[in-house]
């Protein structure tokens, strides 16, 4: 799927970013769930970077995250030049209050 046919649903902003998710292709998997999301920067960044889409993985009994895989592009939205991207799932590590990472949670665990 590429962020072109994504339904993105903003839910957060901060100063640094805009924050989204495609609501439509969020799955659950018992206490799992498997969320693609969007941060689009306010400016770019020294890389060049001004969005990454990543696909997240939030288990809501433990409360922990980890990244399933992403890319970073040079335009808005998933638009321009694929900067980097990581296809290896990295560990889990627990949700920090406050941050873009426990909104998600809180959203599609609904907690």
């Amino acid at each position: 799927m590429t962020s072109a046919r994504a339904d993105w649903v903003k839910w957060g902003e901060n100063d640094q970013f805009t924050y989204y998710t495609d609501d439509a292709q969020t799955k659950a998997f018992g206490d799992l769930r498997r969320v693609i999301e969007m941060q689009d920067k306010k400016t770019r960044d020294s890389d060049g970077m001004l969005s990454q889409r990543a696909v997240n993985e939030y288990d809501c009994k433990t409360r922990r995250q980890r990244v399933v895989s992403a890319m970073t592009y040079s335009g808005r939205m998933g638009a321009g030049k694929v900067l980097s991207q990581s296809k290896a799932p990295s560990n889990w590590y627990a949700v920090t209050p406050g941050t873009a990472g426990e909104a998600v949670l809180k959203f599609v665990c609904g907690k």
